[in-house]
């Protein structure tokens, strides 16, 4: 709800295009932010990793799928969620600095922040699958 009212706001960059629309980028970062440090339950919440991806979709659905199946292949190899979870937001980065998709200097800047977000909210899953106690996806 938080990206429609940004997108309906329309403050927007260069295009028009959803991902030009600063008012959808800040309401994207605040509703992840929200949804990591929420102010009713103490600042204690999840890690926001949905939250980005409907994000996600809201502003770009190709590169939100390109990520959706870069996450589904990792867990289906490895059946960690949380290191299919990190990859997929590490490639949002990558792939958001691919010319072709067409991302302004403000889009890069968000991608960058909602990857070190879900990054730094899996801090324990990183240390766990490092040391081989992480729990593995089961069927």
């Amino acid at each position: 709800m938080a990206c429609f009212i940004g997108l309906r706001l329309g403050v927007y960059v260069y295009s028009g295009e959803a991902k030009d629309c600063v008012s959808l980028l800040a309401a994207g970062t605040g509703a992840v932010i929200g949804h990591n440090w929420p102010l009713y339950f103490g600042f204690k919440g999840g890690k926001g990793a949905l939250t980005a991806a409907a994000v996600m979709f809201m502003i770009d659905w190709v590169m939100a799928l390109i990520c959706l199946g870069f996450f589904v292949t990792i867990v289906a190899l490895t059946r960690y969620v949380s290191l299919g979870t990190i990859c997929a937001a590490m490639l949002f980065v990558a792939i958001s600095f691919i010319p072709v998709f067409g991302n302004t200097f403000y889009f890069e800047i968000f991608a960058c922040l909602m990857a070190f977000t879900i990054i730094f909210k899996h801090k324990e899953n990183i240390q766990r699958l490092l040391s081989g106690t992480e729990n593995r996806l089961t069927f």
